[in-house]
C-alpha cells in the first residue's frame, strides 16, 4: 500500500446518517393493533438484516415479518425470491381459538394463527430461507425505495440518471437508492470498457484536474463549462473530501449523458489499495455499503488511462501522472492491459503515479550541472515511494517520437492553478509539460 504523510481523515457531514445497514420502514399500527401485540419483542433493523444478510437471531416479531415482506416485495423481479410466510393480514385473531401449531394451546395469538413462540420460529425459517435464495440474486436487481436520508420518487426524475437531477438531490444531501447506485456504476463500467486506453477528443476543451471528493467545487466548475466545449477530467475523483460518492456518481451520470463530449481518465486514487486507505471506502460503506464500493473498484479498472487532444497547432497528450520507459509510443500505451490495479512499479503504475523531476532549484546550477540535468531521463521517485520521476530528455523524446506538442497532467497541486515544466530550455520545439 502506498504510504503518505498527508492526513486524510474523513470528516463526515453531520447531516448524513452513519449507519451502514439497510433500513426498512415498518407499517404503522393503530392503537388497537398495538394493544393486540402486547408482549411482542421488537427488534432493530440491523438485528434482522445486517450488511451481509447473515443474522439468524430467533427473536423476530410479526413486525419483523412485515419488514421481511416489504424487502422482498421491492425486488424488481417479483419471482426473484419467494416469500416464505404467506399469512393473510386481513384475517382476524378471533378466527383462531388457539395457536395452529399441533400440540400448542396458547391462546394469545397473532393474525397468522401463531403464538409469540411459534411466530419467532416461523420468522427464523423465513429469514434463513431468504438468505439461501439471496445468495444468487444480483444486487442491482434489488430496488430499495426507502432510505434514512430520503429518496426522490420516480415522478420527480427527469430521465435515467439525469446529472441535473442528481445535483439537485445531492445538494440536499440525499442519496440514490441502493439499486440505482449499483445500476449507475454498472452502466458507466460497461461504457468505459468499450473505450481504448487513450481517448481522443478535439479542441476546444476544458480540462479539470484532481477533484478529491469536493462536490461543491465540481458544481462550480461545471457552471463554467460551455456547451461548445468538450470536457476532460484527469483522474483522482475520490478520497480526501467528504463527498467522493457524490462526485463520482455525478461524473458517471455526465459521461452517460454526454458520452461524446465528456471524457474521464483514471488517476492513482482510482485503485483499491489507495481509495481503501484515504477515505473513499469508509465513506462508501456508510452511504451505500461495501458491495457498491467493490463495484466502484471494478469500474475504476475500466477507466481509460490517457487522452489525446487535437488542436490547430498540434496534438496534446494528457495523463494523470506521466510517462513510462516501458511505453515509448502511443501504440504501446494502447496495447497495455489497464483492467487491473497498478503495482508499485511498472508501466501502468508510471502512467498513474510518475512525476517530472523537480526543477525548483535549477537556477542554482552552473552550466555543466545544468547540461547534466537536461540529460537526465528517469530517477527513482522517493517522494511517492513508487514509480519514477522523468526528466527533460525523456519527455522531450516521447513527445518528438509521437509527434506531440506537449503533455498535460494533474497529480500535483498547484497554488496558482497551473504550472509549466521544461519550457524549451534548449530552444527545441518539443518538451513542455503543463500541470
Amino acid at each position: 500500500k502506498v504510504a503518505s504523510k498527508i492526513d486524510t481523515t474523513l470528516s463526515p457531514n453531520p447531516d448524513f446518517e452513519t449507519s451502514s445497514s439497510l433500513s426498512f420502514e415498518s407499517q404503522k399500527e393503530s392503537e388497537s393493533d398495538a394493544s393486540k401485540r402486547k408482549g411482542q419483542h421488537h427488534r432493530t433493523n440491523s438485528d434482522i438484516f445486517d450488511v451481509g444478510f447473515g443474522s439468524t437471531d430467533t427473536g423476530a416479531s410479526d413486525a419483523s415479518n412485515n419488514k421481511l415482506k416489504n424487502f422482498l416485495s421491492l425486488t424488481k423481479s417479483s419471482n426473484a425470491v419467494k416469500i416464505a410466510l404467506d399469512g393473510d393480514e386481513n384475517e382476524s385473531k378471533d378466527e383462531f381459538k388457539s395457536c395452529t401449531v399441533h400440540g400448542c394451546a396458547e391462546k394469545d395469538i397473532y393474525s397468522t394463527g401463531y403464538c409469540v413462540k411459534h411466530t419467532k420460529r416461523a420468522s427464523f425459517v423465513s429469514v434463513d430461507f431468504m438468505v439461501d435464495k439471496m445468495q444468487n440474486t444480483r444486487l442491482k436487481d434489488i430496488s430499495l425505495s426507502v432510505d434514512k436520508i430520503g429518496v426522490r420518487s420516480d415522478s420527480n426524475f427527469k430521465g435515467k440518471f439525469d446529472p441535473e437531477d442528481l445535483a439537485a438531490m445531492f445538494r440536499k444531501q440525499e442519496r440514490l437508492g441502493l439499486g440505482e447506485a449499483y445500476e449507475l456504476v454498472d452502466a458507466a463500467m460497461n461504457l468505459f470498457s468499450q473505450e481504448k486506453n487513450i481517448v481522443e477528443l478535439s479542441s476546444p476543451v476544458m480540462v479539470v484536474g484532481d477533484i478529491h471528493g469536493q462536490y461543491y467545487d465540481l458544481l462550480n466548475i461545471l457552471r463554467m463549462w460551455r456547451p461548445d466545449h468538450n470536457l476532460l477530467f484527469l483522474g483522482d475523483y475520490v478520497d480526501r473530501g467528504a463527498f467522493s460518492c457524490e462526485v463520482i456518481l455525478h461524473l458517471f451520470a455526465l459521461k452517460l449523458r454526454y458520452r461524446n463530449k465528456v471524457f474521464l481518465i483514471r488517476g492513482n486514487h482510482e485503485s483499491q489499495d489507495v481509495c481503501s486507505h484515504f477515505g473513499f471506502k469508509k465513506e462508501c460503506k456508510v452511504k451505500y455499503g461495501l458491495n457498491v464500493f467493490y463495484l466502484f473498484v471494478k469500474c475504476f479498472r475500466t477507466i481509460p488511462i490517457s487522452a489525446l487532444i487535437s488542436t490547430k497547432i498540434g496534438t496534446i497528450y494528457a495523463a494523470h501522472g506521466g510517462i513510462s520507459p516501458e511505453l515509448p509510443t502511443l501504440e504501446d500505451i494502447n496495447n497495455l492491459n489497464r483492467f487491473e490495479d497498478p503495482k508499485r512499479e511498472g508501466a501502468l503504475c508510471d502512467i498513474l503515479w510518475s512525476d517530472p523531476i523537480n526543477e525548483d532549484d535549477v537556477h542554482k546550477l552552473d552550466d555543466s550541472e545544468y547540461r547534466e540535468f537536461l540529460q537526465m531521463e528517469y530517477i527513482s521517485n522517493q517522494a511517492r515511494q513508487c514509480s519514477l520521476m522523468f526528466g527533460y530528455k525523456a519527455i522531450s523524446r516521447f513527445l518528438k517520437e509521437n509527434n506531440l506538442i506537449y503533455m498535460l497532467r494533474a497529480h500535483e497541486v498547484q497554488e496558482e492553478g497551473f504550472r509549466s515544466h521544461f519550457v524549451n530550455p534548449d530552444s527545441i520545439g518539443f518538451g513542455s509539460i503543463r500541470m
